[in-house]
């Protein structure tokens, strides 16, 4: 039988973390490294 692959959880959400223990997933946890800041000319419209 295949194993299921393991999840990266890239978050430090402890929420995320939970609920996927909770529905006993194997997974690793790394904190995320996106900077989501807007650049000075980017208009609202183009962030959603």
């Amino acid at each position: 039988m295949k194993s299921a692959p393991r999840i990266i959880l890239a978050s430090t959400s402890i929420y995320r973390h939970d609920l996927l223990s909770r529905l006993g997933f194997a997974f690793d946890t790394q904190s995320p490294t996106t900077d989501e800041q807007p650049l000075a000319e980017e208009p609202p419209e183009a962030l959603v």
